[in-house]
C-alpha cells in the first residue's frame, strides 16, 4: 500500500484485525492512515470496514472473530506470489521474528473484549 496506494481486500482485513484485535490498537488510526495511502480510498467503505474489524459500529464483525495471519497466507496465498512479491524474504533467516505471539494475544483480546 505505502508503494503503489493499492491494498487487496483480504490483506486490509487481516492488517485491520491485527491491529485492532491484536495489538488493541484504536480503528480510527488506521482510517486515518489508509486514508493517507490508498489511491482507492472511499471514507465510507473504509470507516465501516475498519469498524466492522474492531468489532464496533453499526455491522461490526463479532469480537471473537480474530484471523490468524499464517491461516490467512495457507488459505489465500497458499504459493506465496504475493508473499515472495512484496516480502521476499519471508521464510528466510533474515525474515523478521514475529512481533507477538499470535495464541497468547488472542487471548488477551478476547478475556479484554
Amino acid at each position: 500500500m505505502n508503494k503503489t496506494g493499492f491494498m487487496h481486500n483480504r490483506v486490509r482485513i487481516v492488517t485491520a484485525t491485527f491491529l485492532t484485535k491484536l495489538l488493541l490498537i484504536d480503528w480510527r488510526w488506521g482510517v486515518r492512515y489508509f486514508a493517507e495511502k490508498l489511491l482507492v480510498y472511499e471514507q465510507a467503505s473504509n470507516m465501516g470496514n475498519w469498524q466492522w474489524s474492531a468489532g464496533c459500529g453499526a455491522d461490526a464483525a463479532p469480537c471473537f472473530r480474530i484471523f490468524n495471519p499464517d491461516t490467512q497466507i495457507q488459505k489465500y496465498d497458499f504459493n506465496l506470489e504475493d508473499n515472495k512479491k512484496w516480502a521476499p524474504e519471508y521464510g528466510t533467516d533474515v525474515y523478521p521474528q514475529p512481533t507477538i505471539n499470535y495464541k497468547s494475544a488472542r487471548e488477551f483480546s478476547l478475556n479484554w473484549f
